[in-house]
């Protein structure tokens, strides 16, 4: 296996056990963190402090021009916790394509400096209904990008069939370093801090720990 690898670092909750998973996986790391006009901003601080108490890693900060879909966690006029107004089975903070061109950015990022694992905190157990966060997206994705770029691309996707608790009782498992960097991590869709407790991530993460029997270590800082 390559050593090298890409971790997708949002600055929340997820993207943060992904990247002291892959420490402990002895990985080579360059993290990478996207500002794609996301109402929550507030997460690209949270991953640059979570990257600097990780071991201050090669971080590379890239900004997308404003996406032309249709999303309240781009446009915050939106109400966060409604229906999808394309598709009402979804959740109105769905950003259609989003890990598409996430996993695309970060393959070709990647090739650049020989990195062919990407690692990604998407979730299909205990998340939102996005259909980008399921295992047959990923396996199409790792497939696309290995003929887009002429080699072998690996999508990693640990958390993939986690329960949101199983996710908090990972990163205590971490260590410390991990758990100081998650008191740090941006999960609110709101952005706020303390964080607003209603908007559908907010509830996802307070389960999470509360169904662990952890205490967040963000509501301890």
């Amino acid at each position: 296996m390559n050593s090298k690898a890409v971790v997708l670092l949002s600055g929340g909750q997820d993207s943060t056990t992904c990247l002291f998973w892959a420490i402990k996986e002895g990985f080579d790391i360059v993290a990478l963190t996207i500002n794609y006009g996301q109402r929550h901003l507030s997460e690209i601080e949270s991953a640059i402090t979570v990257n600097r108490i990780a071991g201050s890693f090669r971080h590379k900060i890239y900004t997308l021009p404003t996406l032309p879909v249709e999303s309240a966690l781009i446009d915050t006029e939106k109400d966060i916790n409604a229906p999808h107004k394309i598709n009402p089975n979804l959740p109105a903070s769905f950003v259609p394509g989003r890990n598409a061109l996430f996993l695309a950015l970060a393959a070709s990022f990647g090739y650049s400096f020989g990195a062919t694992t990407i690692i990604i905190g998407v979730n299909q157990t205990d998340f939102s209904g996005y259909p980008d966060c399921r295992m047959p997206f990923i396996h199409a994705m790792g497939g696309a990008m290995s003929q887009a770029l002429d080699t072998d691309v690996s999508i990693q996707a640990p958390l993939i069939n986690m329960p949101k608790k199983d996710i908090c009782i990972t990163g205590f498992a971490l260590g410390d370093k991990c758990i100081e960097a998650l008191s740090y991590t941006t999960t609110c869709y709101n952005g706020s801090y303390p964080p607003c407790g209603t908007c559908p991530s907010c509830v996802i993460r307070a389960k999470g720990f509360l169904d662990a029997g952890l205490k967040d270590p963000l509501l301890l800082r």
